[in-house]
């Protein structure tokens, strides 16, 4: 119910009458009274009858004669015996009660109305003014768009064992709030090498096939955005390993520059990964990105080219694979267990690493795995590893040393807020696959230790069943019923450590490059 909807009820009280003391008649109010008016003291009647006195005369015969004297005449006829009046009983006056407004006149009416619209308009122009002068004010004092964007350094997956090629051979380039060139004139991106250039002690195989700065082509503006990709150079080099600096120039459009603008005046937008030296030994955030996503040296004296990352990634994703043909291949009627325990063997020497897979498997046992890739654990198993005894012969396990890199990152100087974030959430996900993955060995060391008949008990399918979940959410992550999100894994820690690499292109640029 609305508060106009609603209209409160009165009750009326009507005492009932009572005649004057002793029966006699009412006072009758003289000549000169004007109708209507009350007595002093007395309440005006809202709504009083006059009390009507009709005489009656009576013929000396007894009978009743009519009155025929003229309107106005008070004198009886001549004759007639004049009766005492009978009084009427007085109509008794409602009681005093909430009286109703007067209805306004016509023009009353109009006023008020004429007012109340009146304010209706000043209040509407009010309101669009006070609406105009916040838009206004609001609108200027939004902050311009920015200008700039990223550069993410992809790869094409041409991989090969032996070499670091296919590894961020390619690259992405994404702009926002980009004005035209002038006319005539052209944005070009450049690759350039490190601020302070140094020779690495053991530089990549085969070396890269382009020199810096490396052009990457001319980047087309559709409304203020550009989105271009680079390809990568035929050989599928890798970028990053030299290159951690991005300069966008305005030059002419006809003819292709070999080397970016000499003047400064031509630059438009520039980028670089974070390369300040601190700690001791002293190294850069660049650096330890470097380990992570393409160059790591420990491993590659150990005839392991590329990045922590990379191998982490490739080695649980065989342990998921292997975990999941064991499964696939379990009968409990097999008189021959040979092809599956040689799976488990494969299993641990990827866990343990071939320095240390001894300890779980039976003695005598085979590697069963690749000789040069286990020869770098996904576990730290032994103490030896965690205190960098030999990390020539048996470094840490890729969990452990990706996890050193990443709190470099975490602590460079001149890391972003974005990027010490990235790092932070990596550091999490291998914290989860480390977990899960100490499950999986767990599991592989009974099953490794089964003969034909222990491995035909239906208990040997639940551990089966129990290594290929854990193998799988190390590599894939795990679904969080509670929250409804996913737990990460090694795959996550293999995207987001790509992300570390990211160039972020803005419109302030250095002094010189």
């Amino acid at each position: 119910m609305t508060p106009s909807s609603f209209t409160p009820t009165f009750a009326t009280f009507s005492p009932s009458a009572s005649p004057p003391p002793g029966g006699g008649i009412p006072p009758v109010t003289s000549a000169s009274s004007r109708p209507g008016a009350a007595s002093p003291g007395e309440p005006a009647p809202q709504s009083a009858t006059p009390i009507s006195w009709q005489p009656s005369f009576v013929s000396a015969s007894g009978g009743t004669v009519a009155e025929e004297s003229p309107r106005g005449s008070s004198s009886p006829p001549v004759g007639a015996i004049q009766r005492p009046p009978t009084p009427v009983p007085p109509i008794a006056p409602s009681p005093p009660g909430p009286s109703a407004p007067p209805l306004s006149p016509p023009g009353r009416r109009w006023k008020s109305l004429y007012t109340g619209l009146v304010v209706l308009v000043i209040l509407a122009l009010l309101g669009s003014g006070l609406g105009v002068y916040f838009a206004f004010f609001h609108k200027n004092n939004l902050p311009a768009p920015v200008q700039g964007g990223q550069a993410f350094f992809l790869s094409s997956g041409q991989f090969d064992t032996g070499t670091a090629q296919g590894i961020a051979d390619e690259l992405q380039i994404q702009l926002q709030h980009i004005p035209n060139p002038q006319p005539g004139k052209s944005y070009y991106a450049w690759l350039l090498g490190d601020r302070n250039p140094h020779t690495e002690a053991l530089p990549l195989e085969p070396p890269p096939q382009f020199t810096l700065p490396l052009l990457l082509g001319r980047l087309p503006v559709n409304n203020g955005n550009v989105s271009f990709f680079y390809p990568g150079t035929p050989q599928h080099d890798n970028l990053i390993s030299v290159a951690s600096r991005m300069l966008i120039t305005e030059e002419d459009t006809n003819v292709t520059p070999r080397a970016p603008a000499a003047a400064r005046s031509a630059w438009r937008y520039y980028a670089e990964i974070p390369q300040t030296l601190y700690g001791k030994p002293a190294l850069s955030a660049l650096d330890h990105i470097r380990h992570l996503f393409y160059k790591e040296t420990r491993v590659a004296v150990l005839g392991l080219p590329g990045g922590l990352d990379v191998w982490l990634f490739r080695n649980t994703e065989k342990v998921l694979e292997w975990s999941i043909s064991a499964r696939d291949d379990y009968h409990p009627q097999v008189s021959d267990p040979t092809v599956i325990h040689n799976l488990f063997l494969s299993i641990l020497d990827y866990l343990d690493g071939a320095p240390n897979v001894q300890m779980d498997v039976p003695g005598g046992s085979p590697l069963a795995a690749d000789p040069t890739i286990s020869r770098v654990a996904l576990l730290s198993v032994v103490p030896a590893q965690l205190q960098l005894i030999d990390v020539l012969n048996n470094p840490p396990g890729y969990l452990d040393h990706a996890a050193l890199h990443l709190n470099g990152v975490v602590h460079a100087t001149d890391a972003t807020p974005q990027m010490r974030a990235i790092a932070t959430q990596i550091i999490e996900a291998l914290n989860n696959a480390k977990t899960w993955l100490k499950q999986v060995r767990a599991d592989a060391q009974q099953l490794v230790k089964m003969d034909a008949v222990q491995l035909s008990q239906p208990s040997t399918l639940a551990l089966l069943d129990n290594m290929l979940l854990y193998a799988t959410y190390a590599y894939i992550g795990k679904l969080d019923p509670k929250t409804n999100q996913v737990v990460p894994g090694v795959l996550q820690v293999h995207y987001d450590v790509a992300r570390l690499a990211t160039l972020t292109i803005t419109p302030n640029l250095p002094q010189n490059i």
